[in-house]
C-alpha cells in the first residue's frame, strides 16, 4: 500500500508512521490535526486517486459493514459499493481537475443490516507543496429514511396507500405521453362503490374505513403487473392501465375487477358486500389526462343509472364490450 502511494504523495508520506500525522505535522499544522482526528464527523485525507491516506475514529465507525477497509482501501472501492455512484465519481473527478470546486453526494452502500446513506463532501485541499482530497463523511439514513417516507406520504393515500390525486396525475400523464410515442392506449378505470354510505351508517366510519382498506388491497391483486391502482378520494377510485390494445381487452379488465369486487369482504369481524359502478375508457390521440378522466367519470354515472334503470342487484357488474362502446358514447354526450 505505501509503495502504491510513494508516487502520489510526498517522501515523508512514504515513511509516514501514522498516515496524516507526519504529513500534518511535517507543514505544522497541528490545530487542522486536532480537528482531524477529533472531529464528530468523519473525515479522511485522500491522494488524488482516491487512496485513503488516513482517516479518523469517526470514518472507521460509518465503514464498519460496508466492505471497505480503511486501512486498504479508498474512495474508488466505497463509491463502487452504491449503485448510485457514477455522478460523484465524476465531480470527483472535476474536483482533480480544477472545473469544479466541490463534489457532494449521498451514496446508499449495503450493510448487513440494510442500505447506510453516507453524505460524501469532497474538497482539494493542498499541506505544503503536496495536494490532496478532504473527505468529511457523515451517516444520514435517519434523514434519507425520514424524506423517503414523506415522500411517500406526499404521493399515497393515507388510508389504503394506493396512489393519490397528485400520483394518479402525474402517471396518467406520462403514460399518455409513452402512448403517443407507441401508438398504444391507456385504459382508464373510474370506480364507485355501491352501497358505502349503508355501511358507514350501519357499521361505523371505522368499519367504514377497514373496507375501503380492503377494497384497496383486493383491486390491488386483481390488476395486471404494471397497472395503477389510486383513490381520489372518499369510496371512488380509479385504475390506469397502460398498452391496452383494444375495447375487448379493456372489456376483459373491467369484468376480471366487477367479479372480484362482487365477492364478500371480509372487514373488522362482519362480511360486507358492496357492489361498484365501473367507467372504463380508452385514450384517444390527443387526450389530456383531465379529459381522460372526465370521461371515465361520466361514463361511471352512466352505467350506474343504466343498471339502476334496469333493476339489476348493485353489486352486480358485467359490461360487455358493446356495453362498453355504449357508456363511452354517453360520456361523450356528457363531455360535451
Amino acid at each position: 500500500m505505501v509503495g502504491r502511494l510513494a508516487g502520489r504523495v510526498s517522501r515523508a508520506l512514504v515513511r509516514r508512521r501514522t498516515g496524516a500525522d507526519v504529513v500534518l505535522a511535517r507543514h505544522g499544522n497541528q490545530r487542522f490535526q486536532a480537528l482531524f482526528e477529533h472531529a464528530p464527523v468523519g473525515v479522511a485525507l485522500c491522494t488524488l486517486d482516491g487512496a485513503f491516506v488516513d482517516v479518523n475514529q469517526a470514518v472507521r465507525d460509518l465503514l464498519v459493514g460496508t466492505g471497505v477497509d480503511p486501512d486498504r482501501d479508498g474512495l474508488p472501492a466505497l463509491a463502487h459499493r452504491s449503485a448510485a455512484s457514477h455522478g460523484w465519481l465524476a465531480d470527483i473527478d472535476a474536483v482533480r481537475q480544477g472545473s469544479l470546486d466541490v463534489a457532494r453526494a449521498d451514496l446508499p452502500v449495503p450493510t448487513p443490516t440494510g442500505a447506510r446513506w453516507l453524505s460524501l463532501t469532497a474538497v482539494g485541499i493542498a499541506l505544503g507543496d503536496d495536494p490532496f482530497f478532504l473527505v468529511h463523511l457523515d451517516d444520514v439514513t435517519v434523514r434519507r429514511v425520514e424524506e423517503e417516507r414523506l415522500a411517500h406520504l406526499a404521493l399515497r393515500d393515507g388510508l389504503t396507500g394506493l396512489a393519490n390525486r397528485r400520483l394518479l396525475q402525474s402517471t396518467l400523464d406520462e403514460a399518455l405521453a409513452r402512448a403517443a410515442a407507441t401508438g398504444l392506449r391507456v385504459g382508464l378505470l373510474y370506480l364507485d362503490l355501491d352501497g358505502f354510505k349503508r355501511v358507514n351508517d350501519t357499521l361505523g366510519h371505522d368499519v367504514g374505513d377497514a373496507l375501503l382498506v380492503a377494497v384497496a388491497e383486493r383491486l390491488s391483486a386483481t390488476l395486471r403487473i404494471g397497472d395503477v391502482a389510486g383513490r381520489l378520494g372518499g369510496d371512488e377510485f380509479v385504475v390506469i392501465a397502460e398498452s391496452v390494445p383494444t375495447e375487448a381487452a379493456l372489456g376483459e379488465l373491467v369484468r376480471r375487477v366487477a367479479a372480484a369486487m362482487q365477492r364478500p369482504l371480509a372487514v373488522a369481524g362482519h362480511e360486507v358486500s358492496v357492489g361498484v359502478s365501473i367507467g372504463a375508457v380508452l385514450s384517444r390521440r390527443g387526450d389530456t389526462g383531465e379529459a381522460v378522466v372526465r370521461r371515465a367519470d361520466a361514463a361511471m354515472f352512466a352505467d350506474k343509472r343504466a343498471r339502476r334503470r334496469h333493476g339489476r342487484p348493485l353489486h352486480v357488474q358485467e359490461p360487455d364490450t358493446m356495453q362498453l362502446k355504449i357508456i363511452d358514447e354517453q360520456a361523450l354526450v356528457a363531455d360535451g
